[in-house]
């Protein structure tokens, strides 16, 4: 759960298979507890746009208050999507040219 000790960046956690399957590794953790979401992700991805990620917030330590603030508080870029429809998007954006 939460991001594999020893990957950094989007590159290394976001990617396709060679058959085309996207994956999507969690690009945060818990390092910086419930207010660190959104400085961990900007960590991992940086300036990269689009970037498709996978936020990972666990249920022992992030409420139903924490993640209103998350979405509160996201830059107006960002927005948050199924897993279905982050394959999808990230497919069409592939398809397009946009990402590697």
């Amino acid at each position: 759960m939460g991001r594999y000790s020893g990957l950094e960046g989007i590159d290394k956690l976001t990617y396709s298979l060679p058959d085309g399957m996207p994956v999507f590794h969690a690009v945060t953790s818990w390092r910086y507890g419930n207010h660190g979401f959104l400085r961990e992700v900007h960590e991992q991805v940086g300036s990269r746009r689009p970037a498709f990620v996978n936020g990972f917030v666990h249920c022992w330590t992030f409420g139903p208050d924490d993640l209103a603030r998350i979405y509160e508080q996201r830059e107006t870029n960002m927005v948050f999507v199924t897993p279905t429809q982050l394959a999808a998007l990230y497919r069409q954006a592939k398809d397009k040219g946009w990402v590697k």
